[in-house]
């Protein structure tokens, strides 16, 4: 497999096709770009990747699409559990004996007050 990949800077112009030996050969380029997150360890940047074939560049094209799927679904898994830990945690003090003496108590004093 020959694949040529080209970095772009997110505000740099295209980049053009690299100038070789094999200039001839890549006319009939497939030719497709992966842009990533700002937020994301490369910062936004463009990815252009030239293939000389379309199965090639289908399967780098399936292959990335099941990259980025396996990398968002990590990152929800790492957001839900940080908030299932904090469910879990007031789920926890909400259910212990001491908070419910501490209502129960409430509660009490309030229907005293309101008796008195």
């Amino acid at each position: 497999d020959h694949a040529n990949v080209i970095e772009s800077e997110p505000d740099s112009p295209m980049a053009s096709r690299p100038k070789t030996e094999e200039s001839e050969v890549w006319d009939s380029v497939h030719t497709f770009m992966v842009y990533t997150d700002a937020e994301s360890a490369t910062g936004g940047r463009t990815y252009i990747l030239q293939v000389m074939h379309e199965q090639e560049s289908e399967k780098w094209i399936r292959i990335l699409s099941h990259a980025a799927e396996e990398a968002r679904a990590e990152r929800d898994r790492r957001e839900k559990s940080s908030l299932l830990r904090a469910r879990e945690i007031l789920r926890k003090w909400y259910e212990s004996s001491l908070f419910q003496f501490f209502f129960a108590l409430l509660i009490g004093c309030n229907f005293i007050a309101n008796v008195a």
